[in-house]
């Protein structure tokens, strides 16, 4: 196996549509990345089958035989269980861990996946379970994206697992945004301090009182992630997933919309006609497909979580966002602001403040 080049781990047999999508975006991805070597995890008859649709070499992959794949409706405790030695997706995850690959991709189970992760990989710095973060487009000229974290692996979220996010969102921000000090805020139903659930307006007092971030922001609105009052917005799993899924739902009905109403009539139709660049580009703000990829931190190691029904497009841009991931060494930033900050998380949360160093 090439020691010079990037190895992403692809769990092969996950996902709604399974090896017909994964094998798929690996080859486009191949052809634009070919600096890039696949472990392919799977059924092995299955994926040299599906392989022998595309030209790509023998020298840019290996395959790693797993008879089992877990199915989208698995419980993650039974994933573990049973899937932990034979699963595609145990297995990819694991060539992390054991240094055989810089970073796995999935579409698979949600819960599965983050419940391997956290067994095979490990947490990081006393964080209590990975966090998954996700790419969230903006109508900003000169923004390309927001993040919003957690996207669906923690249903609810304790006050450190909140701090947690807050300084993982932060480091991710830094590295992938480019953005020297990102601005983080919490989703909440109003801007109002006296507004929100406990553990929210808990969070948002001790963030206000400490210095634990660069820049805080207070409680954000879900009607401002699209804009640039925030740069990450931290909520928990439940929240997280719901407006993700809101918001696919949204920009898919918006497009039923225009496509019907386009086919009105005749002027409709000229008229789209004469905006249909324009079109083009909104549709590509919202696409779905250049945003797959949310990323699950806080484990000793990188995992993309590519959408369960990504299409081929989708899984392609989500190994491109892995490369850029680990070309920008995003595993190291997070280590490094981790260590800096998880004693000030743990004083603040015992009641105590910070030792100060002495010069």
């Amino acid at each position: 196996m090439p020691h010079n080049k990037t190895r992403i781990a692809i769990d092969c047999m996950g996902g709604d549509h399974g090896i017909c999508t994964t094998i798929a975006g690996v080859c486009q991805a191949a052809k634009e990345k070919p600096e890039v070597f696949f472990l392919l995890f799977g059924d092995k008859n299955s994926i040299v089958n599906e392989l022998q649709k595309y030209d790509l070499a023998t020298d840019r992959y290996s395959i790693h035989h797993k008879d089992m794949a877990i199915s989208m409706q698995e419980k993650p405790a039974n994933a573990v269980r049973k899937g932990v030695k034979e699963s595609s997706m145990a297995g990819a995850i694991k060539a992390v861990a054991d240094k055989q690959a810089d970073i796995t991709v999935s579409a698979g189970n949600t819960g599965a996946l983050v419940a391997l992760t956290k067994v095979i990989l490990k947490t990081i710095h006393d964080i209590d379970r990975p966090i998954i973060a996700s790419l969230w487009p903006t109508y900003e000229k000169d923004k390309d994206f927001n993040i919003m974290m957690d996207a669906g692996a923690n249903i609810h979220a304790s006050e450190k697992q909140m701090l947690d996010m807050c300084v993982l969102g932060e480091a991710f921000q830094k590295v992938i945004g480019c953005k020297n000090i990102p601005r983080v805020g919490i989703l909440n139903i109003g801007a109002e301090d006296i507004k929100g659930h406990p553990t929210e307006r808990n969070i948002h007092t001790l963030l206000m009182e400490n210095d634990i971030l660069d820049s805080y922001c207070g409680f954000m609105e879900p009607n401002k992630i699209y804009g640039d009052m925030c740069d990450v917005f931290i909520t928990n799993g439940y929240i997280g997933n719901m407006i993700i899924k809101t918001a696919e739902g949204t920009a898919s009905g918006l497009q039923s919309i225009v496509t019907n109403r386009i086919a009105d009539n005749v002027l409709n139709k000229v008229t789209a006609m004469l905006a249909l660049p324009f079109l083009l580009r909104v549709k590509n703000i919202f696409n779905p497909d250049l945003y797959n990829g949310g990323i699950i931190i806080g484990a000793n190691g990188l995992v993309i979580k590519s959408h369960g029904h990504s299409t081929p497009k989708g899984f392609y841009y989500s190994i491109l966002r892995a490369t850029k991931f680990h070309d920008n060494k995003l595993m190291e930033t997070i280590d490094m602001q981790m260590e800096k900050k998880k004693n000030i998380i743990h004083h603040i949360l015992t009641k105590k403040k910070p030792s100060k160093t002495k010069a």
